[in-house]
């Protein structure tokens, strides 16, 4: 009887470590998150579409593209910001953020990318850099087992409208990329 007390108690408090453990590294993640990307959305926030944007041109692509060195195919997702006005615009930081559905599509589970909030960006007209470019590159598991409906699914995911969020030394923009302004190029199903 003390010994089975003894195997219930060792049991009890192993998977409390290991519980601990998981819930210490999932904090510690969606802290290096939040410290890294600009994620924070104020609540009434009007998201505006890509064109009514008066100072950003953003042309946004996404690419699966063929891996040499891993069986699965990349899945690239990139965002060419451009200052469409003939003024300055300092400590630029983008943050996009992805639809959620996309997740079980990625070899990493994060669905946002942009440029680092310590790292901001100065876009001023003629003088290097002439744009922003911020890109997200993943794999897509087990994309060679895919059925064609499961290949479908993903590509209508990933015409699905993408949120940026832009913030600068004045301001900030809440910009939505409609799935008509997205250009997809499949360079695996070919």
């Amino acid at each position: 009887m003390i010994k089975k007390r003894k195997i219930l108690l060792s049991s009890i408090i192993i998977a409390a470590f290991v519980i601990l453990f998981f819930f210490m590294i999932n904090i510690s993640l969606k802290s290096n998150i939040n410290n890294a990307f600009d994620v924070t959305i104020e609540n009434g926030v009007k998201w505006i579409k890509l064109e009514e944007s008066k100072r950003f041109k953003i042309t946004p692509k996404i690419m699966i593209k063929p891996s040499e060195k891993v069986e699965s195919p990349y899945l690239i997702f990139d965002l060419y910001i451009e200052n469409k006005t003939d003024k300055p615009i300092y400590n630029i930081v983008v943050t996009a953020f992805l639809s959620d559905k996309i997740r079980k599509y990625m070899s990493t589970p994060l669905n946002i990318f942009g440029n680092v909030k310590d790292n901001p960006v100065n876009l001023i007209p003629g003088k290097i850099p002439y744009a922003l470019y911020v890109t997200k590159i993943t794999n897509i598991p087990n994309y060679n087992a895919f059925t064609e409906e499961q290949k479908e699914e993903m590509m209508e995911i990933l015409k699905e409208p993408i949120k940026v969020k832009i913030s600068y030394d004045s301001g900030v923009e809440y910009l939505i990329i409609d799935s008509s302004e997205i250009i997809i190029e499949n360079y695996v199903d070919i």
